[in-house]
């Protein structure tokens, strides 16, 4: 990993750890300067993120992509009992 990767390791690694432990394990500090981050003007970057990537809305884009995900899901399928026991030896 070599510069540039700071960003991408770090949500890479905040989503694993959301996913695995939930929401409320990230402390609310941060899900607040998240939620609330807005590019700088005078940061210096010579490309601004457009506004539609800011990650404000980013609560609602994953209850949307949740509810998506959860109406697509078919119903369980009829595995055999050592499928649902976790014995599939």
């Amino acid at each position: 990993m070599a510069g540039g990767d700071t960003d991408t390791n770090a949500a890479i690694a905040g989503a694993l750890l959301g996913a695995v432990h939930g929401r409320d394990a990230v402390p609310d500090r941060f899900r607040r300067l998240v939620l609330s981050c807005r590019p700088l003007p005078e940061a210096g970057a010579k490309h601004r993120r457009p506004p539609e990537l800011w990650p404000v809305d980013a609560m609602l884009v994953a209850e949307a992509l949740l509810a998506a995900g959860q109406r697509a899901q078919p119903e369980e399928p009829d595995l055999p009992e050592s499928f649902q026991t976790g014995d599939i030896g």
